[in-house]
């Protein structure tokens, strides 16, 4: 049987606006083309809000819509500034519940000072240490560990054998990939007497609301500093993040990239695939840096730089062009 999430629930989870009745329970999420009760659609147009009232599905919409409701329609769901990311986070949320929904947690453990709400679904072979918390509507897909005083809040997806360290804390409706390390001890070396030792400095991870984060991934938790993630920041599998990062709202880093420690990635920037940034390097809002490219200094905002060193595009390409010409005479 489906999970079925009421109005109020996923309006505590989106801090979203609820309209309608607050107990309208929603199984699915759909298009506007096939509205049925129960479902959720994401409206974009006036045609598809009165089309979905008429159905009796449930919308979600930003507040231009509200003044439809003066029609004279009966109608559920959520106004808020950012649907579409909503919408899809609900239906990765209601997939991972449905998954989920055949399992009962019988050969896991929960130490007697965790917290579990009683609405999170955990699969066999979770394993939750002292002063965790695992907020509402969470789902744990098997064999996840979430060690001492982590945190996962409201309707994150963890997904098989991933690790969520000590005092790592996720913001609601984050979704983390299978075997993925959030909060993996800082690799901070230093030589004394012919060897090579670790340092002991640690602090924590901090993520905020809607990060999604790539199966095999590493996070670093801070040494000096917190390594914070904040808002809607989307990550591939196979990432290494080192400590004390900071990486802003809206950034994308695809697969098999890295960052050294203290890099910040500013507002809306895009790391393509195999990119290496080195240590303390800051890459400016929306610049974008294609794939393979080693990053050596600074990156300006806006800019589109390629190559290793990274270099502007043209420039780069330039380069390229001048060094085959080179090798053909």
């Amino acid at each position: 049987m489906n999970k079925t999430f009421t109005l109020m629930e996923l309006a505590e989870i989106f801090e979203a606006k609820a309209v309608g009745d607050g107990h309208y329970c929603v199984a699915r999420v759909a298009t506007a083309t096939e509205a049925k009760p129960g479902d959720l659609i994401f409206v974009e147009s006036a045609s598809e809000y009165k089309a979905c009232a008429q159905a009796g599905a449930a919308i979600i919409t930003k507040p231009v819509f509200a003044a439809l409701e003066l029609t004279g329609l009966t109608t559920h769901g959520f106004l808020c500034d950012e649907p579409r990311l909503l919408f899809l986070a609900a239906s990765r949320l209601i997939s991972a519940h449905d998954e989920l929904s055949g399992f009962n947690f019988d050969t896991g453990y929960v130490a007697s000072d965790a917290f579990v709400h009683c609405t999170a679904r955990l699969a066999p072979g979770c394993v939750i240490h002292s002063a965790a918390r695992i907020e509402p509507h969470a789902a744990l897909y098997p064999g996840v560990v979430v060690e001492k005083g982590a945190i996962i809040g409201a309707g994150c997806i963890i997904r098989s054998n991933a690790v969520i360290g000590s005092n790592v804390k996720l913001g609601s409706l984050c979704e983390i990939g299978p075997g993925s390390v959030i909060g993996a001890e800082p690799q901070q070396f230093e030589a004394a007497n012919g060897v090579w030792a670790r340092q002991l400095n640690q602090t924590r991870v901090q993520l905020g609301k809607r990060v999604a984060v790539g199966a095999n991934t590493v996070i670093e938790s801070g040494a000096q500093r917190e390594t914070l993630i904040e808002d809607d920041v989307l990550i591939g599998g196979q990432v290494y993040i080192a400590h004390d990062c900071l990486i802003k709202r809206g950034v994308l880093i695809i697969g098999q990239s890295g960052l050294a420690s203290g890099v910040c990635i500013e507002t809306g920037a895009a790391l393509m695939g195999s990119v290496m940034v080195n240590v303390d390097i800051n890459i400016g809002a929306g610049a974008l840096v294609l794939a393979t490219s080693g990053v050596t200094r600074d990156v300006p905002p806006g800019a589109r730089v390629w190559g290793n060193p990274a270099r502007p595009r043209n420039d780069a390409l330039r380069k390229l062009r001048r060094g085959t010409g080179q090798q053909n005479k």
